[in-house]
């Protein structure tokens, strides 16, 4: 599995490629960023993942939600998909790039509305495709639910990462402290990160389970 630099094993697992994301940039790179839906069918490669993360140190990511403690709010989050106190409509997404490395993952979470409790990138990088991939793809999950605000608790992010999601379409209503998109705005602001011109959106209308052992390359 590529994060940095992790032990290679044979995990026999699946998850749901539900969107993907192709950005073109000003150099003439390509980047493509595989969504995946994992849940607790997945609790194999979960528990790898969590193995493989033990040993690493993680690098900064000055955009991240989540709590003080990097390694801890990423294990967390990828702990919390199979705990007995998730909610129905919890979630849990990958992002892959280039089908090979493990580019970040993001969790959301009932909480009233719907937090995006965790988004983390394993390169800090404002324009990383990962990002807005993973953003995306949440915000297209929490429109699905019924009258769900799309929530990021300050407390979670530092004063740059605020000023980030601002910008991406997030806001605060009178006497509020958290950002939130409002349920009738979930639509418009999707629409918004997708209309960039440097990057394709796909989504999959009826993904099929893929084995991510194969496409992460997990025998080579």
């Amino acid at each position: 599995m590529q994060l940095q630099q992790t032990p290679q094993y044979n995990p026999q697992f699946t998850a749901r490629n539900i969107s993907r994301v192709i950005t073109n940039t000003r150099n003439g790179v390509k980047s493509v960023i595989d969504v995946y839906k994992v849940d607790q069918n997945d609790a194999s490669f979960l528990k790898r993942f969590t193995e493989a993360l033990k040993g690493q140190t993680l690098p900064e990511d000055t955009l991240m939600i989540g709590g003080k403690e990097v390694k801890a709010s990423v294990m967390d989050s990828i702990n919390h998909i199979t705990a007995k106190d998730k909610r129905y409509n919890d979630g849990l997404l990958i992002a892959i790039e280039n089908k090979k490395n493990i580019a970040g993952i993001l969790d959301y979470r009932e909480n009233g509305d719907m937090d995006i409790h965790t988004l983390y990138m394993f390169k800090d990088n404002s324009v990383h495709a990962g990002r807005k991939a993973l953003l995306i793809q949440a915000l297209k999950n929490i429109k699905k639910e019924i009258e769900f605000y799309a929530q990021i608790k300050t407390g979670r992010i530092s004063e740059k990462a605020e000023k980030y999601y601002r910008n991406l379409g997030f806001g605060k209503e009178r006497g509020g402290h958290e950002l939130l998109i409002p349920d009738t705005k979930l639509q418009e602001k999707i629409e918004k990160l997708q209309s960039s011109p440097s990057i394709t959106v796909k989504d999959f209308r009826a993904p099929k389970n893929v084995d991510l052992a194969d496409v992460l390359k997990l025998d080579d």
